[in-house]
């Protein structure tokens, strides 16, 4: 890990939510970028989450939503031979697709700001695993909901593998 080199990875996951179950899955891909024992890692991602949330008593009881991001990834932390622990930053824009049992449903832009932090293990020398958890704070651009207005910034807790691939 303690190369200038490319990777790749993907990343399935599962969220602590507090309205709804939601699974999560993504791609990334950047360059590893170290200095002595520090490294970053600047890249980009892609990820789909999909959330499925009860609004009891509200006038539509449940809702399906699904989540398109993508945009740029930091990770700043402290490399050793097999071994990369850091902090994650991430940035970028989302689509949020809202389905209603009864009706058409709904899509919005958004804008994401992620923080959180990971652990990622050398398995030899290309193949790379770890996990991270992230938090993440969605920017509403639009705030016209069927279901009621929603907050303008909306936030949940990602925990993910990483399973990837450095050159």
């Amino acid at each position: 890990m303690q190369r200038r080199a490319p990777y790749l990875y993907a990343s399935p996951g599962g969220v602590a939510y507090s309205e709804g179950a939601l699974f999560a899955w993504g791609l990334g891909a950047g360059l590893f970028l170290p200095q002595g024992d520090l490294l970053l890692t600047a890249g980009g991602f892609v990820e789909h989450q999909l959330i499925r949330r009860s609004n009891p008593g509200a006038p539509v009881p449940r809702v399906h939503v699904d989540v398109l991001s993508g945009g740029a990834e930091l990770r700043l932390g402290r490399a050793r031979q097999r071994v990369f622990g850091y902090g994650v930053f991430r940035a970028g824009a989302e689509l949020v697709f809202n389905a209603f049992p009864d009706s058409a449903g709904y899509a919005r832009s958004s804008v994401l700001t992620s923080a959180g932090g990971g652990l990622l293990v050398a398995l030899g020398r290309f193949v790379r695993v770890g996990g991270e958890v992230i938090g993440n704070a969605t920017w509403f651009v639009h705030f016209a909901d069927p279901s009621g207005d929603p907050p303008p910034v909306w936030g949940n807790l990602v925990a993910r593998a990483l399973i990837g691939f450095q050159y």
